[in-house]
């Protein structure tokens, strides 16, 4: 799993995700792995794609807050500000503390660019990731 997340970090989206597929094969779990290729899909800018493996993933497992966290990425993408201010806080409250990522995710723009919507959590001293 480690070494699909690194391809990943290298922009290697193919080896990416047949690291993370012979992780699966392997016993990594199912939802952690399809949750990271949601993310490999929104980094391809395969939104559409990405969007259906989060939400597959989060029926089965809704408080997944990587998978939270990466919907409101695709949300606020496609322009649904309100939805994905609505998925933060739901990745907020399933344990993905990270005001600095909040603060500087460039995908998160849109909706830093209107006040109120995440600003408290931006602001929030509590830095804790739980199960991403």
């Amino acid at each position: 799993m480690l070494l699909g997340l690194a391809f990943s970090a290298a922009n290697d989206l193919p080896a990416a995700e047949k690291a993370l597929r012979q992780a699966q094969q392997l016993g990594s779990e199912k939802d952690l792995v399809e949750a990271s290729i949601g993310m490999l899909r929104i980094q391809a800018r395969r939104l559409s794609e990405a969007e259906v493996i989060l939400r597959t993933v989060l029926l089965r497992d809704p408080l997944l807050s990587g998978a939270l966290y990466n919907l409101a990425c695709v949300r606020a993408l496609r322009g649904d500000v309100a939805e994905a201010a609505a998925l933060i806080r739901m990745s907020w409250h399933a344990g993905f503390k990270d005001p600095d990522q909040l603060r500087s995710d460039p995908m998160l723009a849109p909706v830093r660019a209107h006040p109120g919507l995440i600003d408290d959590l931006i602001a929030s001293p509590i830095r804790h990731c739980g199960t991403y």
